[in-house]
Parts: structure tokens; C-alpha cells; sequence
């Protein structure tokens, strides 16, 4: 009997045991591949995930370089990285308490956080919870408004998560998000509420998840939904490694 619940503690503990720090990011960026589904996949609240049988709609590529990569980079003093992609720019920093982001600029917004939004903790795992939220403005479409900005993190498990390529990862964390942003009001009183519900899987060393299940609701209803995954190679400059 003491053998087995010796065994069973492990058990219990090992669960969580997997910890995701801040990436080490190559001091000259990394370009992503990833392939997007059109939809949202089924994710359990617990593993093993197979998306082998998914079939992308598109290819994409996204790059997370250094601020000074930016045009705007004086308008984020405090951001250190900038994910460039075909959505527009948006402005983060990576430290040893969480990745935060400092807003973006888009064909319609821009968006300059002073003190910034941390979007996810490090280090995090399966057991992780956190919440955050700020107050600022944003222009939109010409227009300066309002702005909060909320993010709410949960951890769901860790296991073994294979993508649409075939490549299987063992030590990925899977996470629930909600982001919640309210925008106003206008010139007629109203408020714009856009809320992305999200499950994410975290590798190590990864700047972003290898896997996001994504929901958009505007004012309560569904805007926009898609699956995004990371290819099995990365870009360093000019080099590639294999995905760990």
C-alpha cells in the first residue's frame, strides 16, 4: 500500500510537472511558418491532441524580430520585440515575468499601451492562473477612443500534441485564454466588446503557441474563428533547427 501511494503522489505532481520559461529569442528574430484551418477544432481537457487528419486552407509566415525592426518603433520605447505579419504589427516584450504587450498597429488601429498588458505569466504550466488588465486610448480609424484591454489565463494539462504535418511534440502546456476589449464609447454612447476565446499550446523556447484553437465574438456575436499551427522548422536568420 505505501508503494502505491508513493506512486500515485508522482503521479498527481507529474501532471503539471512541464514549465514553460520566457524564449530565448535569437537576437536577430525568427521567422514562423504556419498553416491555418479555416474553423475551429475540437481541444479536449486532456491529451493526447491529434490534428494530423486537419487540412490547412493556407500557408502564412510571421516574423518576431527586435523593436528596431519597426518603423514605429518610437512610438513602443518599452517593447522590445515587434511580430510582423500580414494583420500588421504588433509590440511585445519577453521577460522573466510574462510575455507583454505594449498594442499594434493595423490598417484601421493603433494602439500605444504606457504601461503594458501581460498576456500570459512565465513561468507557466498546466496549474497556471493569472488575469491583468489596463486602461488606455487607441485610434481608430481616425478616431481616438477608450480602451480596456483584459487578459484571463487558465491552465487546462500538458501532454503530447501532434500537428497537421505529422510532427508530434510530448511536452506541450495547453492553456484556456479570454481577452476581453472594450472599446468607447463613440459619439453615440456605445461601447464596441470584442472578446477572443482561445486554447493554446506552449512549447519551450517557442516566442508564440505552437497551436491556437481561436474564437472572436463582437458584441456577443461570433465574428471570426480559425486554427493556427506552427510548422515543424523554424527560421533563425538564416538558419533552421528542428522544432523541440
Amino acid at each position: 500500500m505505501k508503494h502505491s501511494f508513493f506512486f500515485l503522489v508522482f503521479l498527481v505532481f507529474g501532471v503539471h510537472a512541464q514549465t514553460i520559461n520566457s524564449p530565448n529569442i535569437p537576437q536577430w528574430g525568427m521567422t514562423m511558418n504556419f498553416d491555418q484551418f479555416n474553423d475551429t477544432v475540437s481541444v479536449s481537457a486532456s491529451g493526447p491532441w491529434d490534428f494530423s487528419s486537419v487540412q490547412p486552407a493556407s500557408t502564412n509566415t510571421m516574423a518576431m524580430l527586435p523593436i528596431s525592426a519597426s518603423s514605429n518603433a518610437s512610438n513602443y520605447p518599452d517593447a522590445t520585440h515587434v511580430l510582423q505579419s500580414a494583420n500588421g504589427e504588433f509590440f511585445f516584450t519577453y521577460d522573466s515575468v510574462g510575455l507583454k504587450t505594449y498594442g499594434k498597429v493595423t490598417s484601421s488601429t493603433t494602439a500605444s499601451y504606457a504601461n503594458p498588458l501581460t498576456m500570459v505569466p512565465f513561468p507557466l504550466d498546466a496549474s497556471t492562473t493569472h488575469v491583468d488588465s489596463i486602461a488606455s486610448t487607441l485610434v481608430w480609424n481616425g478616431l481616438t477612443a477608450n480602451v480596456t484591454d483584459k487578459a484571463e489565463v487558465q491552465g487546462i494539462a500538458s501532454g503530447t500534441v501532434t500537428v497537421p504535418d505529422g510532427v508530434s511534440y510530448q511536452n506541450a502546456v495547453v492553456l484556456s485564454t479570454k481577452r476581453t476589449t472594450v472599446t468607447g464609447p463613440s459619439p453615440f454612447g456605445t461601447y464596441l466588446t470584442v472578446v477572443e476565446h482561445s486554447k493554446s499550446f506552449w512549447l519551450p523556447n517557442y516566442p508564440l503557441p505552437v497551436v491556437e484553437v481561436l474564437h472572436v465574438f463582437s458584441n456577443g456575436s461570433l465574428v471570426f474563428k480559425r486554427s493556427l499551427f506552427l510548422q515543424e522548422f523554424t527560421s533563425f536568420g538564416n538558419e533552421e533547427v528542428l522544432g523541440s
